[in-house]
């Protein structure tokens, strides 16, 4: 067997949707996950060399998936996290999307390649992790690597007086105590570089005034 029909053979029968299209929006591949779902989804059979758009799922849908194609096919590459009701299953369903541009011999983009990965079980591992965070009376928070917090359990409104909301997309560095931005900073590196750190002691300033004591 040569080795484009292995690669086509993987594609085929990947879980994993995948599916192209061109400058038009026109659908020019799909594999059989991507054609089954969609049969399942819609009630109607997809095909090829028609628009990739779903009818019925209505405008707002059709132009917030347009403008993801659209980056894509001005070079971006990106991803997106979906969801969706399958009917099949009775159940909300959340996919990992991926979207990557397919380049000519001149480098000129004449496709896009998307790739939708099933991510409900983690979706659900993760709600059921952030719940169990939420019902503790300790701050729990998670930090991207520009230093945002991207996730802050419900005991931040106690602690520090502030709703998780509030901090989501914020510098935590905002709100550490002058003195203690120095050793925290220095700890923070030393996580990203893979140092186990078991105890840590810093401080960050109240909502209202006073001073909160954190304690890893």
């Amino acid at each position: 067997m040569m080795y484009n029909d292995v690669s086509k053979l993987i594609i085929e029968q990947s879980k994993d949707l995948i599916w192209v299209i061109n400058h038009d929006f026109y659908l020019v591949y799909a594999n059989t996950a991507y054609l089954n779902l969609m049969k399942t989804v819609t009630g109607q059979e997809k095909k090829l060399d028609e628009l990739v758009f779903v009818e019925g799922f209505g405008e707002g849908y059709i132009l917030k998936w347009k403008a993801y194609y659209s980056r894509a096919l001005n070079g971006e590459e990106f991803e997106i996290e979906e969801h969706f009701y399958n009917a099949e299953t009775n159940e909300v369903q959340y996919s990992q999307v991926t979207f990557k541009s397919l380049r000519n011999e001149t480098e000129e983009i004449i496709a896009i390649a998307c790739q939708s990965r099933d991510i409900t079980r983690l979706v659900r591992q993760r709600s059921e992790a952030n719940q169990l965070m939420d019902a503790s009376l300790d701050v729990y928070c998670s930090i991207n690597e520009q230093g945002n917090f991207v996730y802050v359990s419900e005991a931040a409104l106690s602690h520090w007086g502030y709703s998780p909301d509030s901090l989501i997309g914020k510098p935590f560095r905002s709100y550490v105590i002058e003195e203690d931005l120095p050793k925290t900073e220095h700890i923070a590196a030393a996580i990203v570089s893979g140092v186990e750190i078991r105890t840590f002691v810093n401080r960050y300033k109240k909502k209202e005034g006073g001073i909160a004591y954190n304690t890893k």
